[in-house]
């Protein structure tokens, strides 16, 4: 018995093959592999909803300089501020329809009002006003965008106009009521505000929402073996690199990455990533034993590691390459978040995005007849 280490040929390609009697056996040549798609009610919710009891930034997509709903210390006026000034005056709750302030205004105090917002008499600007029972009627109405929402004012009123929440202009601090909407200054964003632990990640793959499990399978390392008068049983030693990539986008208009308001708690933020079975399906009843940081984007190496025996046939100098099975995927996810500070320590809510990445599972060989690149054998050798 021979013991060799596996010579890298960085040139070579994926070979085509005949696969006679291993067909569904996996090859260096794999085409692209669509699984079934998968139906879940996990993304069965309302996302405006899950906020309630959340305190949340509202922020402004146009404006490029004073992103933050606000209000003045005292009184009803509104308009739009730089940032978060720890004041609890751009803190606000979204709740049944309503949005209501966390805090900091003298004039409206809860209880026994609660500090409420709503359009002025005219109806062109929004104020600030004092509601009083447990009843408040809904004044807004939350329209998804993209990754952004309009605010419409939720006039029952079938003659009067429709009117959107939006920033009067680009840099200004003004808010308006207007009719037309088409621009970014009346798309507005969520950030929840405080310390949160991720509690659980679950993945879906809907086809109607265009996601996908490409099969992309990486070459690792290959070698020539000349033929002998005998059958020869070499053990080998792969020792490399694969690439897994791994991106959470959020997309539902509440955001948690790159907000100054929002802070994963001590050693929280850790996501467990999808699980693709061997036949290229989103497995969802294997848990992950590998994670990333939620906010991590992009490329990273995993290690290859494998020592294995293969047995090349009398009189045919043999090809061996070493894959590993590979997919490009991208699929809905649900993340679910815990409030860790505060008042509302304990509260839980979820939001939905999509996840895109590379997942890999098994590393494989396949043995090829030199002079006709013939699939002679094909074994799954571990993960």
């Amino acid at each position: 018995m021979k013991k060799i280490s596996l010579l890298l040929v960085g040139l070579l390609g994926m070979f085509s093959c005949e696969q006679e009697n291993l067909e569904g056996i996996v090859q260096s040549g794999t085409e692209q592999v669509q699984t079934r798609a998968a139906t879940s009610s996990i993304t069965d919710f309302n996302q405006i909803t899950e906020l309630d009891g959340i305190p949340v930034n509202i922020l402004n997509v146009g404006n490029t300089s004073r992103r933050y709903l606000s209000c003045a210390p005292s009184g009803s006026e509104m308009s739009l501020y730089t940032e978060d000034d720890g004041s609890l005056r751009q803190r606000w709750y979204v709740r049944s329809g309503n949005i209501i302030l966390v805090g900091g205004n003298s004039s409206i105090s809860s209880p026994p009002f609660t500090p409420t917002v709503k359009p002025n008499d005219s109806k062109t600007e929004p104020i600030l006003a004092g509601a009083i029972g447990s009843f408040i009627p809904a004044n807004f109405s939350f329209i998804p965008s993209g990754n952004n929402y309009y605010i419409k004012y939720a006039t029952f009123s079938l003659s009067s106009p429709e009117l959107y929440l939006q920033s009067d202009t680009r840099n200004g601090t003004a808010l308006k009521f207007k009719t037309p909407h088409s621009t970014d200054l009346a798309l507005w964003r969520m950030v929840p505000i405080g310390e949160f632990r991720l509690i659980d990640v679950e993945y879906v793959k809907s086809e109607l929402d265009g996601d996908f499990i490409n099969r992309r399978d990486q070459f690792i390392m290959g070698s020539i073996f000349p033929g002998e008068p005998f059958d020869v049983e070499h053990t080998l030693t792969v020792s490399e690199t694969a690439r897994e990539s791994s991106t959470f986008n959020e997309t539902n208009g509440v955001s948690t990455q790159n907000q100054s308001a929002f802070h994963w708690s001590s050693q929280s933020g850790q996501a467990p990533l999808p699980v693709v079975s061997i036949s290229g399906d989103l497995s969802t009843s294997i848990t992950s034993s590998h994670s990333t940081n939620y906010t991590s984007t992009g490329e990273y190496d995993v290690t290859v590691s494998q020592t294995f025996k293969v047995v090349i046939p009398a009189n045919t100098t043999c090809r061996v390459e070493v894959l590993k099975m590979s997919y490009n995927t991208t699929l809905t996810y649900v993340v679910t978040l815990e409030k860790a500070n505060g008042a509302e320590a304990g509260k839980r809510f979820r939001i939905k995005g999509k996840w895109e990445g590379i997942v890999t599972t098994f590393l494989y060989y396949n043995i090829y007849r030199d002079e006709d690149n013939k699939l002679l054998d094909t074994r799954i050798i571990g993960n």
